[in-house]
């Protein structure tokens, strides 16, 4: 079944790689990302309340509907803003649409180029695809966009650098003013490298650390979970008492919530009988290959 929404006007020539309303797969996503409760909890309820201000003044109650997601590579960020609609479809018992923006797809070498793609995208081909729906805009690796003034050299990175950076704040601001229905999630692997007055525009920003031990355990008994549906034998393994160790050496090792997720399909990956018959997989395994585990080098 093809799930993504294939009514590609206004789509066209530009930067937006996304434009879906959100379905059951998006609250299965949602539901996937584990050990990150209290972040999803802040950015729905951000999300619910910035529509609620939608008819108020942006002016006096700071309310810009622009949050941003923070965190080290593999964390869940895009995944969480990508699916918040899911849950915010419930409380607003209506649809939700979410409209990808990838940043560093509208970046030109062409001297005013960019500013007028960022402008462009922002003001009038987001709007357009949004319409009247309530819409999460997700605007990923926004550093992309806007990076920190403070910290670019005049002398050794192009002034359009800098009027990238404004035209991408004027846009998002103009944004907010016209459209009310549309909360906007920015992503970003680097936020010291974001610029300061993009920041400040913010409402919240939410920051995703890596895994705690106890999140790295439940990712990895909801994986073999989910592999033990096809093959019953797996569920012994769920509930070893070495899933606590293993889980631990590898929070230990800085293990992402990515890698957490592919750490039972690399161990029945790497052997050719157990990805013959993943039912001989055992916490034995999972216990060697947590020793041996050093990361993406």
């Amino acid at each position: 079944m093809d799930h993504i929404d294939h009514s590609r006007k206004g789509m066209e020539g530009t930067s937006i790689v996304r434009n879906e309303v959100i379905e059951e797969r998006h609250r299965e996503a949602w539901n996937s990302l584990l050990g990150i409760d209290a972040q999803k909890n802040q950015l729905l309820a951000w999300a619910a309340l910035s529509l609620r201000a939608g008819s108020l003044d942006r002016n006096a109650t700071a309310v810009n509907r622009l949050a941003l997601v923070e965190g080290p590579p593999g964390t869940g960020k895009t995944s969480l803003a990508r699916n918040l609609g899911a849950p915010l479809s419930t409380i607003a018992e209506s649809a939700v649409r979410v409209i990808e923006f990838a940043s560093h797809e509208a970046m030109s070498g062409e001297h005013g180029r960019t500013q007028r793609e960022v402008h462009r995208i922002l003001t009038e081909t987001v709007p357009h695809l949004a319409g009247a729906d309530i819409t999460v805009l997700v605007v990923d690796e926004v550093e992309a966009l806007a990076i920190h003034r403070g910290q670019v050299s005049l002398e050794a990175n192009p002034v359009d650098v800098h009027r990238t950076t404004d035209a991408a704040i004027t846009a998002l601001d103009l944004l907010a003013d016209i459209c009310p229905n549309v909360v906007t999630v920015m992503t970003t692997n680097f936020p010291e490298i974001v610029d300061s007055a993009l920041r400040s525009r913010t409402d919240v920003t939410v920051a995703i650390p890596l895994p705690t031990k106890e999140a790295v355990q439940e990712i990895i008994q909801s994986t073999l979970k989910a592999w033990s549906r096809e093959f019953p034998d797996l569920k012994a393994v769920i509930d070893h008492p070495s899933i606590s160790s293993v889980s631990e050496e590898l929070a230990a090792k800085g293990i992402d919530a990515r890698q957490s997720r592919k750490f039972v399909l690399d161990v029945l990956s790497s052997d050719l009988e157990l990805a013959s018959d993943p039912r001989r997989l055992t916490a034995t395994h999972l216990g060697q290959a947590a020793q041996r585990w050093k990361g993406i080098q």
